[in-house]
């Protein structure tokens, strides 16, 4: 019988020492566990998603570039720190420095990468101001041809002409602009925003211009109603104005709530219905409603503003000072912008205001964007567009500059200025988008 060799006895063992001793190891390096030096500890390690808008962006992570390019999923990252920096030819380069934590999912996500263009002349010069609606589209423009009259028309944003022109022969320093929730070609004009001043309602689609008279209004599911001292005002489909006489303790109304005075005047209290048994007691102010959508009142007395939930048992408040408040809907959740002075603030759903901007000069204007993810702001020499992701601070880019800004709001994919650059005053157009890269959907929900 043939002695088998000892090295041929040993060496099976050998190979299932080795697999034993390596076996966890492969495991836990699948599983993506890493030896980290620094702590001199075994941690499971994380992911990073990167998704911009376009797509196709250039990826550097603390200073080293990746092979890859956006939108990508990077997996087994060793927690930690990092700098991300995304470059695409003809856009403006985002940066920004985030964690990523052992056995998660860090987000950078929904990342508008803004293009590099220069702004777009129009023309009309007479125009003093441009509005547009986050939740109904659209860009309104008005203007003074002489100084006894004010005309008012739509931005059609394929050929950029100012259509369904309205005029009259008054003087209107508009400051407010409602578009009816139901008819984006019918909207109220303001030109004071004190309380019982008589707005304008405006009918694109006829061509027809009413005064109303004197009182606050709002569109109503009945249609339009206002309120004044005495008088209840009701506005037809058809713009016929019809009167009746209020209830002297009522301030206000919007479909089925009440805004009533209390006793002897010692304030005012909000209650669902007329025969309302229970209401909400006001805090102190001259009260209005201004705003009401998805159980969500907003309230508004002179510069200040009131937020309630009426979805929530106790009704939950909040409160902010400033300009006029500009809304977005997303996901049946609303958001609120609104710039105080020198500051651009934002103003989320159950949550405290947050400050966006703040600079030593008072700002023209702001315009929400896309989903609700950018603010544009305008300054009177610049335009701004601030990433409301907070992380580590937010991405600010300028997109323009310009000699004068009287007014900017976006409308889709655009930036539509009033102000003066180069010498030319009008109506200037600021693409967000380049519009022969396909893969760009700002539609999309980020």
């Amino acid at each position: 019988m043939v002695k088998t060799p000892f090295h041929r006895k040993i060496l099976p063992w050998m190979f299932i020492i080795i697999f034993l001793m390596m076996a966890p190891a492969v495991i836990f390096y699948t599983s993506g566990y890493r030896w980290n030096a620094k702590k001199h500890a075994i941690e499971r390690n994380g992911t990073l998603i990167i998704d911009t808008f376009p797509q196709g962006a250039s990826i550097k992570l603390n200073g080293q570039q990746m092979p890859e390019t956006t939108s990508v999923t990077l997996q087994n990252m060793s927690p930690g720190s990092y700098d991300i920096k995304l470059d695409l030819q003809d856009y403006h380069p985002w940066s920004k420095t985030l964690w990523i934590d052992p056995e998660r999912v860090t987000f950078a996500s929904g990342i508008v990468l803004w293009p590099q263009l220069e702004p777009e002349y129009v023309g009309e010069s007479s125009l003093s101001t441009v509005w547009s609606d986050a939740d109904s589209g659209g860009a309104i423009v008005t203007g003074h041809d002489t100084a006894s009259t004010t005309f008012f028309g739509i931005i059609n944003p394929k050929n950029l002409q100012i259509e369904k022109r309205i005029q009259t022969n008054t003087f209107i320093n508009v400051n407010r602009i409602d578009w009816n929730p139901r008819n984006e070609s019918e909207v109220l004009v303001y030109d004071n925003s004190q309380p019982n001043i008589s707005p304008w309602l405006l009918q694109f689609n006829s061509g027809t211009i009413i005064e109303l008279p004197a009182g606050t209004y709002h569109w109503q599911q009945d249609g339009l109603i206002g309120q004044n001292t005495n008088t209840q005002i009701t506005v037809s489909s058809d713009q016929t104005v019809s009167k009746e006489t209020k209830a002297p303790s009522l301030i206000d109304s919007l479909d089925n709530w009440r805004l009533s005075l209390l006793n002897q005047n010692q304030g005012e209290i909000l209650s669902d219905g007329d025969d309302a048994k229970e209401g909400y007691i006001l805090p102190q102010g001259q009260w209005q409603f201004w705003y009401g959508k998805n159980n969500i009142l907003i309230l508004q007395s002179a510069n200040h503003w009131l937020w309630i939930d009426t979805n929530k048992n106790p009704s939950v408040n909040t409160q902010a000072t400033g300009d006029l408040p500009l809304p977005i809907t997303i996901k049946r959740l609303v958001q609120l912008a609104y710039k105080n002075n020198n500051e651009a603030w934002v103003w989320l759903q159950g949550q405290e205001p947050e400050l966006i901007y703040r600079q030593s000069d008072p700002l023209v204007s702001i315009s929400w964007h896309a989903q609700g993810r950018d603010l544009m702001v305008a300054t009177k020499n610049e335009i701004l567009i601030f990433s409301l992701d907070d992380r580590n601070g937010r991405n600010k880019t300028s997109l323009a500059t310009f000699d004068d800004i009287k007014s900017a709001a976006i409308d889709g994919d655009n930036v539509f200025i009033v102000g003066t650059k180069n010498g030319q005053t009008g109506l200037w157009k600021l693409p967000l988008a380049i519009k022969s890269n396909s893969l760009l959907q700002l539609g999309i929900n980020l």
